[in-house]
């Protein structure tokens, strides 16, 4: 079976995938890589999951499972939780009728602002925020 694409960056691609527990249990998850082996592009990468695993579980970021590094041979995947309703910045264009119509402008700010606040609190950058991340 062919993997699905989630979604693309400048220079990496998120596929969805399925992740093993060790009790057995079956959980999707989204899978990061490069597309194209790049240094300067791996280091970012690698950066991201130091972040990630530094910031560890929180409500306002994406969850990092797992990962796979061998720099020897030029692979690095990065294990995300996966999120059933996309990318923020798609979901809120797919909905953008729903949430002019139901949420206030206020409500949206307010959310973004205390999840962009939290990240600067934590002293993370902001890497990916998912639709969990907003309190709409």
């Amino acid at each position: 079976e062919d993997p699905v694409q989630l979604g693309e960056g400048y220079f990496g691609v998120v596929i969805q995938g399925k992740y093993r527990k060790k009790t057995g249990e079956t959980m999707d998850v989204a899978i990061k890589t490069l597309k194209t082996w790049n240094t300067s592009q791996a280091k970012a990468l690698l950066d991201e999951l130091k972040i990630l695993s530094y910031v560890g579980k929180n409500d306002h970021v994406v969850s990092l499972v797992g990962a796979i590094t061998n720099i020897d041979e030029s692979k690095i995947q990065v294990i995300l939780e996966f999120c059933a309703e996309g990318s923020l910045d798609t979901y809120l264009i797919d909905k953008r009728n729903y949430f002019l119509d139901e949420i206030s402008d206020d409500k949206i700010c307010f959310s973004v602002n205390t999840a962009v606040a939290q990240s600067f609190a934590s002293s993370y950058v902001r890497i990916d925020y998912a639709i969990k991340t907003f309190d709409l």
